[in-house]
């Protein structure tokens, strides 16, 4: 009887060290992360130069801008922000082939490739916006008119229903609203606010901060 209760123990123990040794983290960085994030940087790339840089008298442009918040992670990361006479806009460039489906109140998009053959799920970028949006409200005077954009650089935005979400070809488009509100000094203002606040974390910090929060 001994023996046989030392027995199960032991298979008891193994069976849980199984477990906990195979145990997936809730995210895993591996080639295809470091692909995507390749991806990502030329996609920016090619809304940088769309977008253009900073023009005294006319527009302020600030790229990669990290900002410093209250949370687990520390920091939050903003691909393009424009500052013109309309007032700020705050842009999340995505890099997406294939067909994206999703729409604004979706927490979940899809990504479908080979003629459909495969299907990714994709974290709905306009929320994402939402939340650096709401963060630079906490930098920016209140009452400053923010604007949320979303550029998908492949011009494959057909099947999304979305009043923020543009092609690349029509980021000019994005950039305009209905009247200008602010002069130079203002736009300047707000471009000076930004920089002064501005992370001295680097890219790769603040990446680095959301594999240990998700890990």
């Amino acid at each position: 009887m001994k023996w046989i209760l030392l027995g199960l123990l032991f298979i008891l123990c193994f069976v849980i060290w199984l477990v906990l040794s195979n145990k997936p983290s809730k995210r895993v960085y591996n080639g295809k992360e470091a692909e995507a994030k390749e991806r990502g940087k030329q996609g920016e790339k090619k809304v940088r130069a769309a977008i253009g840089e900073t023009q005294e008298g006319f527009k302020y442009v600030l790229n990669d801008y990290i900002l410093d918040i209250p949370t687990e992670v520390g920091t939050t990361q903003i691909d393009h922000i424009v500052i013109n006479s309309y007032g700020v806009f705050v842009i999340e460039t995505k890099n997406y082939s294939g067909k994206i489906v999703g729409k604004d109140d979706e927490e979940v998009w899809h990504q479908y490739l080979c003629k459909g053959k495969l299907c990714y799920n994709l974290n709905n970028p306009v929320k994402q916006n939402e939340n650096h949006i709401r963060h630079l409200t906490n930098v920016l005077p209140y009452g400053t008119r923010i604007y949320s954009v979303v550029v998908f650089v492949k011009n494959n935005t057909k099947y999304i229903e979305s009043k923020y979400v543009y092609n690349l070809r029509d980021i000019d488009r994005a950039l305009i609203k209905d009247k200008p509100r602010y002069k130079w000094r203002q736009i300047s203002k707000f471009g000076k606010i930004l920089e002064d606040n501005r992370s001295f974390a680097t890219s790769s910090e603040h990446t680095e901060n959301i594999k240990k929060v998700e890990n």
